[in-house]
């Protein structure tokens, strides 16, 4: 069995703020060159391209949780629902942005929500697409990982406890909509939306890859945990740096009231 070493069992605060304060437009900017060249470009050259030597250096016994979970949203089970949907948010921007009946983009909006529409685009580059010419915000936003993070649980507060009906309307409307330029709205839409693996930031990145390339022993901690908080605050960022890890260094633990995910068997072959 592969092992860890006691760090890993052992609870410790871990820092997040050197993640914390990246500029979510450089992760914007990241992440749309990833997008411009997907198919040309490996899943090792992406990782490359995220996980770079200066976010390493800057990282040293820092978590990367702040931005990992942005990355692979669907998996961070720490954050709650955010409690809309797609169509509803096309509603939202079609007021915030004005955009009349008659216009082309109202037409494009409305029939993305068609439920004939099976061939629709993310949401995320259908509003990027629509918004480009309309919005007001043409430079970065200057937010920070940490600005993003707080932003996100704000939705899911107003998911969870909002008796108003237009509150978040207003978030999205005032918090994002009038703050952020459209390519940066892209990517959050995306984030608020990640369905899974597939169906998440579209850069054909999943949990394993970005995992593994953290440390070698991540994805099975991850894996036994379902903890990506508790994995990534557990290892350092040692694994950025495309370093090894020997597989000899201390048991994975099952801990009480701690979800795991099992290891599933191959089928059996019963025929005779």
């Amino acid at each position: 069995m592969m092992e860890l070493d006691n760090d890993f069992e052992t609870a410790v605060v871990v820092p997040q703020e050197n993640c914390s304060n990246i500029k979510f437009y450089e992760v914007c900017r990241v992440l749309d060159e990833i997008e411009s060249n997907s198919t040309e470009l490996s899943a090792t050259d992406k990782l490359d391209k995220i996980f770079n030597n200066n976010l390493a250096a800057s990282l040293v016994d820092h978590s990367t949780y702040p931005l990992v979970r942005l990355l692979i949203p669907y998996h961070d089970n720490s954050r709650g629902n955010f409690g809309i949907k797609e169509a509803k948010l096309i509603d939202i921007y079609i007021n915030a942005l004005s955009i009349p009946k008659e216009d082309s983009d109202y037409a494009k909006l409305i029939n993305w929500k068609h439920p004939d529409n099976v061939n629709r685009e993310d949401v995320g580059k259908l509003i990027y697409g629509v918004s480009g010419q309309r919005s007001s915000i043409n430079k970065p936003s200057n937010k920070t990982l940490g600005d993003i993070n707080m932003l996100l649980d704000r939705i899911v507060d107003a998911n969870m406890a909002s008796t108003e009906k237009d509150n978040k309307d207003s978030v999205f409307r005032d918090k994002i909509i009038n703050v952020f330029p459209p390519t940066e709205q892209k990517w959050l839409i995306r984030i608020i939306f990640a369905k899974g693996d597939d169906k998440g930031l579209k850069i054909g990145l999943k949990k394993d890859s970005i995992l593994n390339r953290l440390h070698p022993l991540a994805k099975e901690m991850h894996d036994s945990k379902c903890d990506l908080k508790g994995t990534l605050d557990g290892i350092t960022p040692i694994g950025i740096a495309a370093a090894s890890r020997k597989e000899d260094e201390g048991a994975i633990t099952i801990e009480p009231l701690v979800a795991f995910s099992p290891m599933l068997s191959k089928k059996a072959n019963t025929s005779v």
